[in-house]
């Protein structure tokens, strides 16, 4: 389920860092300590919240936005922000917390709440095409504590997107998917108009007991193929690695148009 925050600056004309990847997290993980308020005991339970991870949130959608150094300039206009989870009484505490704080606060620059979405998940094609809302990460498993990131061209990137969602998806359900199996194939008009460079490098401050991590991601239309429960889970938890620091959140397209015989997505 996907729960979409429309968000009006109360200072006009301000301005946020271009990465906002860890005080959104922090805000989220702040709204799960009163789920107690809302949630029945076995919920809470069975959930954790407090270590929850299975969700995903988009960078802050913000209309005519200026970009100066690092930092993003906002003005009047209210801005957005998508939080995604398979979790349905996870995505309906976070509304019901975030319409009691009535104000959030990222970095210095407050918003209020002007209202709260709901969405549900859309029934997807045997072949589903989407959008980044964020980018999405991949690791390379590693004895050590240091990360190995993949890249788009990396030969076994599928192969470890699959292990990856598997065993997220295992830790969620609780339960083994006799197949996995997970493709991405990214849109070839993109990847050209972008001369291939479709990765990005987003620094998460904070992170566990590292305390600095650069991701190394990628952000690109694409097509996901493979086992239908793994499809569905990559968009509703988000794709890939780090989902709860922002990374791997995806939009459904529809591709229903044709330009020269060829189909595009809207």
């Amino acid at each position: 389920m996907l729960l979409r925050l429309i968000l009006a600056p109360q200072v006009p004309n301000y301005s946020i860092p271009i990465n906002v990847n860890t005080q959104v997290r922090h805000l989220i993980r702040l709204a799960t300590r009163t789920f107690h308020r809302h949630c029945d005991e076995k919920i809470i339970r069975e959930r954790r919240w407090q270590s929850f991870d299975t969700y995903t949130f988009s960078q802050l959608h913000i209309p005519n936005r200026k970009i100066n150094e690092n930092r993003i300039m906002g003005g009047e206009e209210p801005t957005t922000l998508y939080i995604s989870s398979p979790d349905i009484q996870f995505i309906k505490c976070l509304d019901k917390v975030f319409k009691e704080w009535e104000v959030i606060q990222i970095q210095t620059t407050r918003f209020t709440l002007v209202r709260t979405e709901f969405e549900e998940t859309p029934e997807l094609e045997e072949v589903p095409h989407f959008t980044c809302l964020s980018p999405a990460a991949i690791t390379r498993p590693q004895k050590s504590k240091a990360f190995m990131f993949i890249l788009p061209m990396d030969y076994d990137m599928n192969h470890y997107l699959t292990q990856a969602m598997h065993r997220r998806y295992e830790a969620y359900y609780g339960e083994t998917l006799e197949k996995p199996f997970l493709k991405v194939e990214f849109d070839p008009d993109y990847v050209l108009r972008k001369k291939s460079k479709i990765t990005k490098l987003i620094n998460i401050h904070k992170y566990e007991d590292l305390g600095f991590l650069k991701v190394k991601s990628f952000f690109s239309p694409l097509v996901l193929r493979g086992t239908p429960e793994l499809v569905r889970f990559a968009y509703e938890a988000g794709l890939g690695e780090f989902t709860d620091y922002g990374f791997g959140m995806l939009q459904h397209v529809v591709p229903d148009k044709y330009v020269k015989g060829r189909r595009i997505t809207t």
